[in-house]
């Protein structure tokens, strides 16, 4: 005989559902951001680059007669690296060439022209600002070289911001691989404090240099946000 909706709730109780939103104390979040390391990508993340990294492309594949590609296509790739998007251009196009020669062109002329066009996205600076204010440690973990990455940071007056910064270069391997986060695979370090904010921050505190002196995903305190949502 089916059970009635009285019946099971003297058996077992009042029936209730798991929160759908943790209670402000139990995750403060000014509290995690100032003991937090927040890695950022930078090409597409923190800065768009694609406008002169596709002007680079353009002038290495225009001089050797190849057709120019669209700003959206190089926009699609920007974070897998400079060799990809020449790889990419030469298969649209069907054609072989010594990809070596193109990738050092594309490099010169990109160093030359670094900043000519690229841009932090709206609100990057101003978020930047909130979470060194708050006391987070900040730093970039990108596929671009290393020393592109510093003369990009200084161009935009970005890298003040930064206590490390690892490119495809400095480390044995880099993204997907997560030793490139984690420092592994080589027994160089992260480079750090490639700016003055670096500095500041050792004065202060003497827990934020150890943080800021070894970036690890092992340091970083997480506390997961939850949104209040209707049920399914």
């Amino acid at each position: 005989m089916p059970h009635s909706k009285a019946s099971a709730t003297r058996q077992h109780g009042p029936l209730s559902t798991l929160p759908l939103a943790m209670p402000q104390d139990t995750c403060e979040r000014g509290a995690v951001i100032k003991d937090a390391t927040i890695v950022f990508d930078l090409d597409g993340t923190l800065v768009d680059t694609a406008p002169d990294l596709t002007n680079a492309l353009n002038d290495v594949l225009v001089r050797r007669g190849y057709a120019p590609v669209a700003l959206a296509s190089v926009r699609a790739a920007v974070g897998r690296g400079a060799r990809v998007m020449i790889e990419t251009a030469l298969r649209r196009a069907g054609a072989k060439d010594d990809i070596e020669e193109m990738l050092a062109e594309f490099l010169v002329h990109y160093e030359a022209n670094i900043a000519a066009e690229s841009r932090p996205y709206p609100g990057t600076v101003a978020a930047l600002d909130r979470l060194h204010a708050s006391g987070a440690t900040l730093a970039v973990c990108t596929n671009k070289r290393e020393r592109l990455s510093r003369l990009l940071l200084q161009a935009l007056d970005l890298e003040r911001y930064f206590a490390a910064l690892a490119g495809r270069d400095t480390f044995g391997v880099s993204k997907p691989d997560p030793g490139h986060l984690l420092g592994r695979d080589r027994p160089r370090r992260w480079n750090t404090d490639p700016g003055g904010h670096g500095r500041r921050q050792r004065r202060r505190s003497r827990r934020r240099e150890q943080r800021r002196r070894a970036v690890r995903v092992g340091e970083l305190r997480l506390c997961p946000t939850f949104r209040r949502r209707p049920l399914p």
